[in-house]
């Protein structure tokens, strides 16, 4: 990735942090500093692609690329993840309510930015690797898969390094909300309209920047 798209990747995140320690200082809370917790969440997958981009070794090595790619979509999620956050806003004095607004929805811009950046290089790999077809199922099965996750994280509560050391809860509490009928539950109705939203807007996304 080109030293300019870097730096200002890094000038967005930056402005979202400082809004959120603004926000700490003005109202002497820690109310909306976990978003800081969870931007960086949103940055390892966004570190992974860039350090697999940096070396063509990685990049040709097909067993150290799947194991690096496993980890990278182990934590991808977490990117996309921040729109989620946005169920968070209610007014709370004495923040104004439009000042919050605009600081939830930077970092909510800001997690979609690192995902599909994250996600675009890693579609260009599997494409060198793979071919064109590989790289787009690749492309829509991770968006498809991280709508899954981002459910299991916002509504069952569960974190990304909780898929190693408790499976089989996560199993189990994932079977149970999803094996009710479709008009039953909010699972379905979640992980469809949210990977209809991610496909949306990650193709919006690829399109205007193969234009540029």
């Amino acid at each position: 990735m080109q030293s300019k798209y870097l730096f200002a990747v890094a000038t967005s995140l930056s402005v979202s942090v400082l809004l959120a320690v603004f926000r700490f200082f003005w109202a002497e809370s820690f109310q909306y500093l976990f978003l800081i917790w969870n931007l960086f969440l949103a940055f390892i997958p966004f570190a992974v692609s860039t350090i697999i981009g940096w070396s063509k070794r990685l990049q040709k090595t097909t067993a150290i690329f799947l194991f690096l790619t496993a980890f990278w979509l182990l934590f991808f999620p977490n990117a996309p993840y921040i729109i989620t956050d946005l169920f968070h806003l209610k007014p709370k004095q004495p923040i104004p309510l439009w000042y919050d607004t605009f600081l939830i929805f930077s970092f909510a811009w800001n997690g979609l930015l690192l995902a599909f950046l994250s996600l675009a290089d890693m579609q260009q790999f599997v494409y060198q690797l793979f071919g064109k077809w590989t790289s787009r199922f690749f492309a829509f099965f991770v968006l498809l898969a991280s709508s899954f996750g981002i459910y299991i994280g916002r509504f069952l509560r569960w974190n990304s390094w909780d898929v190693v050391h408790a499976p089989q809860l996560i199993a189990y509490e994932t079977y149970e909300d999803f094996s009710k009928p479709f008009f039953e539950s909010n699972a379905w109705g979640v992980v469809l309209v949210l990977s209809l939203f991610l496909w949306m807007t990650y193709g919006v996304f690829t399109i205007v920047r193969l234009e540029k």
